[in-house]
């Protein structure tokens, strides 16, 4: 059980257990007994609870979750940097997660989204960073979010985005890609770019970036597998119509209980639902709009030219709006 868990990992903090029973009760306005009584079981924490406890322990909710444990709750996830939690553990945390999906050799992703997917902006540590920093923006107000600046990434960053997305290339999947795919986060540059927040250097390598990551997928959609020489392990979808729905469904054939599906809340928030209806019902609606969608992946090198040149263009629209012309 998380709560359980959660207070393990806080005993363990302590010199002795009155110590954390005063901790915790200071920390949540609780007598003495009301405090034994959560660590006990006996009272079931509130989620604010255990956030309020996650944070100030230093305690990652995600990796407890997946500890010696085949089954998740239904969890939502608030973002936070800062002092309580760094860029560097959010990758740590999500890439224990994908470890472990990894170790389930049926693992299968599912991919459609208003926005390019979550685990793709792990090909490139750049395009992971500035997305990671503009959800600490959404979560500060504009007028205090970080600048971006990729000089600032750091090696561990670095190396946590890097092991990621080796996980991420080699677990199979399926994706469904619209027109405007690219769109969001375009617009999120080009407002950080408006705000003061990105300049024209670190702009400079985001764009190339997203011309890399387009190259990037149009070359996996050619061959159908993320990592050159390994066995077919996914399959692109066009679908022209735009795209507002935004989630990613993980689903194991051979462990029902690791299915999921991954639904942004209120952004830089979302929420993993791991009820079997809500799973069964995101898997027919993947269906549905995969029906409605043509492959672009192996074959039909004129729709794949034809998209990818799109977000080419895309890209370039923004470039020669934002950066100065050198003559």
């Amino acid at each position: 059980m998380l709560q359980q868990r959660l207070f393990n990992d806080i005993l363990k903090k302590h010199k002795t257990q009155a110590e954390a029973l005063k901790s915790v009760g200071d920390l949540l306005n609780l007598s003495r007994s009301n405090a034994y009584r959560r660590v006990n079981g006996d009272i079931t924490l509130k989620p604010k609870e255990i956030t309020l406890l996650a944070r100030h322990y230093h305690i990652s909710l995600d990796e407890l979750i997946g500890k010696n444990s085949s089954h998740f709750p239904v969890q939502y996830y608030k973002l936070v940097y800062g002092p309580e939690r760094s860029l560097v553990d959010d990758v740590k945390a999500t890439t224990n997660l994908y470890a472990r999906f990894k170790s389930c050799d049926d693992a299968h992703f599912y991919y459609v989204n208003s926005d390019i997917p979550f685990p793709l902006f792990s090909y490139f540590p750049e395009l992971f960073y500035l997305k990671s920093l503009q959800w600490y923006g959404v979560q500060k107000g504009g007028k205090t979010a970080a600048s971006i600046d990729f000089s600032a990434m750091g090696a561990d960053f670095i190396a946590g985005v890097k092991k990621l997305n080796y996980y991420n290339r080699t677990i199979r999947s399926t994706e469904v890609f619209s027109n405007n795919t690219f769109s969001l986060v375009l617009n999120q540059i080009r407002y950080a770019h408006d705000i003061g927040k990105l300049n024209n250097d670190n702009l400079r390598v985001i764009i190339d970036r997203l011309y890399d990551l387009i190259r990037e997928l149009y070359t996996i959609a050619k061959r159908e597998t993320k990592l050159e020489g390994q066995e077919q392990n996914v399959e692109f979808y066009y679908n022209p119509l735009p795209n507002n729905v935004n989630h990613i469904l993980a689903h194991f054939k051979n462990t029902p209980s690791l299915n999921h599906v991954t639904v942004t809340y209120d952004s830089p928030g979302f929420i993993q639902i791991f009820d079997k209806k809500m799973v069964a019902r995101s898997l027919a609606l993947f269906d549905t709009i995969k029906a409605l969608s043509q492959k672009i992946s192996g074959t039909d090198e004129v729709t794949r030219r034809m998209l990818f040149t799109r977000y080419r263009n895309q890209v370039r629209r923004v470039e020669r709006e934002l950066l100065p012309i050198i003559v």
